[in-house]
């Protein structure tokens, strides 16, 4: 799923252009071994409108990233030929699939990292979003918290958590002259979560197969860093859990109108204005322990538990370790 949201993430500052490239150095022709690639051969980076590959130039993926891309544009596809094209992509993988391997290999072992970089790329956006709308709490359950889920750690110490957040947002239309109290419902359109401290996005979602598919909530996959050697940083810490909601027109439109008198006809009735609305909420992340922090806590009930027996007259058999 965060892998979706990349490319999601990546792809809106997509375009059809393509930038002018410098020129590509022929891959080599004998089979390849990443083990005994240095890349001194790959060329400087070229100007892109490619979103995914921006992401990817980045991080200690950026090497196999870049042999694999080189591939990929010494192979180019022709759109205007559409009963080659199955054939010609099928031709482009089995080219370039000994240098996607490599990249994915790492890019697996480093996924929290590219999400991070993933929410550097995406923080703009939400900044302007949060600008351009009122930032209002969540009045009534449910509300986003945290889930227990069983925690992520990468290879450079970046946890990931889940936050479930509501799919829908019911708003109460205080009721006009002649009219009756109405119920308004808003669909998320974005979560996201930031840290409660430094306002560093933590991660995002469009959630929209939950919506598609009716889901009364949809869980949110973020990142933290934490320090392997510094107990403090594994203490809970606070994070801001936000969400834009959105009133979609075919809701409207199926919703009763009680503010319509009975005379008027629904041709004649104003359109409505759809609702939207930014909320906001405090949570407190669970404690977050790395796999250092935990032996070094399981060090300490074993030292207690010696210095316990070594203090006791009767001896007894030493409490297990979990």
């Amino acid at each position: 799923k965060n892998d979706n949201k990349t490319n999601e993430a990546a792809s809106k500052n997509e375009t059809s252009q393509t930038p002018p490239s410098t020129p590509i150095k022929a891959l080599p022709t004998e089979p390849y071994n990443a083990a005994n690639d240095d890349y001194s051969d790959l060329p400087e980076d070229d100007d892109t409108y490619c979103g995914i590959c921006t992401i990817n130039r980045q991080g200690p993926c950026r090497n196999p990233w870049r042999r694999f891309e080189q591939c990929m544009k010494n192979n180019p596809t022709k759109d205007d030929d559409q009963e080659t094209e199955g054939e010609e992509t099928a031709s482009v993988a089995a080219k370039c699939d000994p240098y996607f391997q490599p990249w994915f290999e790492c890019f697996m072992q480093h996924r929290g990292t590219y999400a991070m970089i993933t929410n550097q790329s995406m923080d703009p956006d939400i900044t302007r979003l949060e600008d351009e709308n009122q930032i209002l709490p969540f009045e009534q359950p449910p509300v986003p918290v945290i889930v227990d889920y069983e925690e992520m750690n990468d290879a450079e110490g970046i946890v990931t958590k889940y936050a479930r957040f509501p799919m829908t947002l019911s708003s109460i239309e205080e009721p006009k002259e002649d009219s009756k109290t109405e119920k308004r419902l808003q669909t998320i359109q974005l979560g996201y979560m930031r840290d409660g401290t430094t306002r560093e996005l933590l991660g995002f979602d469009y959630f929209r197969r939950e919506t598609e598919e009716g889901k009364e909530s949809g869980d949110l996959m973020f990142s933290m860093k934490v320090s392997p050697t510094d107990k403090t940083s594994a203490e809970s810490r606070s994070a801001t859990a936000c969400a834009f909601y959105k009133e979609m027109e075919d809701d409207s439109k199926q919703q009763a109108s009680p503010n319509t008198p009975d005379n008027q006809s629904d041709a004649d009735a104003q359109p409505k204005q759809l609702l939207s609305s930014m909320r906001c909420i405090s949570l407190l992340i669970p404690s977050t322990k790395t796999k250092t922090v935990e032996q070094d806590s399981q060090n300490d009930i074993a030292a207690t538990a010696a210095e316990q027996n070594s203090q006791s007259d009767t001896a007894a058999p030493s409490p297990a370790v979990p």
